[in-house]
Formats: C-alpha cells, sequence, structure tokens
C-alpha cells in the first residue's frame, strides 16, 4: 500500500487505524515528522477499564504518557497521581489562567506546575495540606479530588439524583463532595466502600473529571454554533485542496483543530502534496452535500457527526487514471478552547467514556 494511502486512511479516521511513520515535507515548509500518531495509540491501556475514557484525553492532547522502555508511549493507568498532576489535569475544565489567590511556600514560579496550582488556588478550588503548604509531590487522594470536583462543578452539574452510600464515609470530612459526586454518578465504589484515603490513580482521576465534564448544563452552546465550527473548517479544507494550496491547508487544520486530528490531518497533507509533486497523484478534492447532528454537548465538550462528504483522489497509475473515493462520514470531537472550539478526535471515545 503506497505510503500516502495509508495516510488519506488516517485523516478519514477508519476503523482499525494503525499509526504510520511521518515524514518530512519535501519543499521543507513545514516538517509533518513532528506530528507522530503513535503517542496517541498508548498499549498499556487496551483492555482497561477507562480505556475509552483515556483514550478520549489522550487524542486531545490533555493526558501525556511516558517514555516506555522500547520507546513507545504508555500511560500507566493504574499508577498514583501527584497533587501537582492533578491540578494540571484539572486545566482541562476550562479554567483561564490566574495567579491570584494565596500562594504557597513551595510552589515557586520556576515550577512546571505554578500555573496549574496557582490557577486553582486563585479559584478557590485547593488548599494547602499545611499552613503555606501545597505539597506538590504529594500523591492525591479520592477525597481530595471529589473535593475539587465539587468546589468546580457546583452550580455546573446537577447533583439532584440519588445518593450512593458508602460504608466508609460516614465521617469523613469528604461526605458531602463523595454524596454530591455519587448523585450524579459521577464517581464508582469498590463494593460498598468508596475509598475516600485512597490515593487515586491515573485512570480514576481522569475518569472522575472526564465524567464530570460530560455532565455540565450551564453555559451549554447552540447547537448552531457547533455545526458552524466543523462546517467552516470542511468548506475552508475544501477550497484549499481544490487550489491544491498546502500552504491554506496547513494554515486551517493548525487554526481548527488539536490533538490526534491535527497529527493525522498534518501527516496526511504532507503525503497529498509529495504525491501531487512526483506526479503519482493527479487531483484531490472534497466533494459531496455534507449533514451534520450534534450527538452530545456540553459546556466545554461536544460530538458531532459529520456524513454526506468524500474525498476523491485521481492516481496516476501506468496505464489509465483511477480516481479512488473515501468516505468522510464521521463521529467528530469538539473542545473549547480561548479561541473557540476546535476538533481533537474522530472515534466513538467522548460518546462512549462518560456513560462507562
Amino acid at each position: 500500500m503506497k505510503k500516502w494511502w495509508i495516510a488519506l486512511l488516517a485523516i478519514v479516521m477508519l476503523a482499525g487505524i494503525s499509526p504510520t511513520g511521518a515524514m518530512a515535507d519535501p519543499d521543507g515548509e513545514w516538517d509533518v515528522s513532528d506530528y507522530d500518531l503513535s503517542r496517541y495509540f498508548p498499549e498499556d491501556i487496551d483492555g482497561h477499564w477507562a480505556e475509552l475514557i483515556l483514550a478520549d484525553f489522550v487524542q486531545a492532547h490533555i493526558l501525556n504518557g511516558y517514555d516506555g522502555p522500547e520507546g513507545e508511549v504508555v500511560i500507566k493507568p493504574d499508577n498514583t497521581v501527584t497533587r501537582a498532576e492533578f491540578v494540571k489535569l484539572f486545566m482541562a475544565v476550562g479554567l483561564e489562567a490566574r495567579a491570584d489567590g494565596p500562594s504557597f511556600s513551595d510552589v515557586r514560579r520556576s515550577d512546571w506546575f505554578y500555573i496549574p496550582v496557582m490557577t486553582a488556588s486563585s479559584y478557590g478550588l485547593v488548599n494547602g495540606v499545611d499552613n503555606g503548604v501545597f505539597a506538590p509531590g504529594k500523591n492525591i487522594t479520592r477525597a481530595e479530588i471529589a473535593a475539587m470536583l465539587v468546589r468546580h462543578f457546583e452550580g455546573k452539574v446537577p447533583f439532584d439524583g440519588s445518593i450512593k452510600s458508602f460504608s466508609d464515609t460516614a465521617n469523613h470530612w469528604a461526605k458531602a463532595y463523595i454524596e454530591k459526586l455519587s448523585k450524579a454518578q459521577i464517581i464508582d465504589g469498590y463494593g460498598n466502600d468508596f475509598g475516600p484515603d485512597r490515593l487515586a490513580t491515573r485512570a480514576e482521576a481522569t475518569a472522575m473529571i472526564q465524567r464530570a465534564l460530560q455532565k455540565e448544563t450551564t453555559n451549554l452552546p447552540q447547537d448552531q454554533t457547533l455545526i458552524d465550527a466543523v462546517r467552516q473548517y470542511d468548506q475552508q479544507l475544501e477550497s484549499a485542496l481544490e487550489k491544491q494550496d498546502f500552504g491554506q491547508a496547513k494554515g486551517v487544520v493548525q487554526s481548527a483543530s488539536s490533538g490526534f486530528y491535527q497529527a493525522a490531518s498534518m501527516i496526511t497533507l504532507g503525503d497529498l502534496k509529495e504525491g501531487i509533486q512526483s506526479g503519482e497523484i493527479a487531483d484531490v478534492s472534497i466533494e459531496g452535500q455534507a449533514s451534520y447532528k450534534i450527538i452530545r454537548k456540553s459546556a466545554h465538550y461536544a460530538t458531532v457527526e459529520r456524513t454526506g462528504l468524500k474525498m476523491k483522489v485521481t492516481v496516476n497509475n501506468e496505464e489509465n487514471p483511477e480516481t479512488i473515493e473515501f468516505p468522510l462520514d464521521e463521529t467528530l470531537s469538539l473542545r473549547l478552547i480561548d479561541i473557540g472550539w476546535i476538533i481533537y478526535g474522530a472515534n466513538q471515545a467522548q460518546l462512549v467514556g462518560a456513560e462507562e
């Protein structure tokens, strides 16, 4: 199979996609080798109870992995999480960076976690473990996460369901927080226990944040806003490809997408451009009448189904040109950042993950 054909499968996001090696743009206008798809396919989450939730945050480039012993990317879902690591992960809820809250003696401006910790402090979401001490390297407990979630999502998530009773929270300082999260089905326990003082794992921490984000009911975007974000991306990319203006196509992808979707798209554009410059590809276009449907939405995350478009690629075979059509029917994952709604993924992770 030709390399450019493999890349096309990446942008279409067909089931069973395999990560492909990236290659540099031949003109040096941009280097798609910076976009490595393998980082979005960590093997150590396969079969994990939180696989879909973790995959969603990995695709969004919110949850970063570690380098494994053989150069692979691993998430280590069952490892513990430090207080600093969790606060950094918590920035995914859409907090605007601030530094006007109480400071801590062990959080310095030069620390990688300074902005996340000070932002959380400024919003009143975190307290220190002692007078003026945050303890960034201390592992966070499930109770501490529960408290932080309720402080932020109070008034944004309806805590109005039935309380799940846990046998080990009756006299715990975080009982009220845990009960509220149980009403919204954001937390699970271990049988009849919640384990409030157990150290949270990376999977548990990610799952709690993702479930809460999916249940936000305030400041919901208009359906048309989400549809327009995807339609504008499609139309601008279609226009660029029609003119074979890959500089413009690059700008569209970089400004309107992130994470896995951006990486796959940049690799595809580089490979398509090489195919056209080498004469292997005669033409590429996006055609059809697009239809859009909102599958799920919350204040900061949404899922939009797109149908009706197809990519047509004309290949210069030795005998006769051959036109190949690739359907672009996708379920797209979007998130809201400071510049607006962007596409970060195209699978079922976000749709299914909150229901696990």
